[in-house]
């Protein structure tokens, strides 16, 4: 609430303990919930904060995720001068033989659409669910403290060019699919 809300303390625990509850009862096993509800010095007063702390992967999915993530990162697809085959250089079409394999190593369907793009498909049917990337990425620049395509982690973060691209954080989804 953009303003503080006086509210009856009793009711209000009853009332989001029960939501909380329902909810927890159809999540999966690995989400959590995380509800603060900061003491003041009216009694009365609440201000309730979410917390969002970034994806939760199933442990057993993790390693394969992250080595995935790396695998990719690891690929220096800047844009280059066009090749056959290869209309955005070498990096991309490196990049995007890369995403295709996993794909399809995964158990998807995949699709090259003239090297120009490709597609992993689950499903069948009319309608379908996209999840939109990219694999290249920009010039790195040298201010970098670990190694841009290194996908080396510290202290439990990952670093690496593109580490936080759309289609790299599609990894997770497709991996709970497969």
């Amino acid at each position: 609430l953009p303003e503080p809300a006086h509210v009856n303390q009793e009711a209000f625990t009853k009332i989001i303990s029960n939501l909380l509850n329902n909810g927890m009862k159809y999540a999966e096993s690995y989400v959590h919930v995380m509800l603060e509800i900061p003491e003041t010095d009216d009694d009365n007063l609440f201000r309730i904060r979410t917390v969002n702390d970034g994806v939760i992967i199933p442990d057993e999915m993790k390693e394969e995720i992250l080595d995935g993530i790396r695998r990719s990162v690891q690929i220096d697809s800047v844009a280059g001068e066009p090749e056959e085959n290869a209309p955005y250089g070498p990096g991309p079409k490196k990049a995007l033989d890369f995403a295709l394999e996993l794909g399809k190593s995964m158990g998807f369907r995949v699709g090259n659409v003239d090297n120009h793009a490709g597609y992993i498909e689950y499903g069948e049917g009319e309608e379908m669910v996209a999840v939109l990337g990219h694999m290249d990425v920009v010039p790195t620049g040298d201010d970098w403290k670990y190694p841009p395509f290194g996908g080396e982690i510290h202290d439990g973060i990952m670093y690496g060019r593109g580490v936080v691209v759309p289609s790299l954080l599609a990894m997770p989804y497709l991996k709970t699919i497969s």
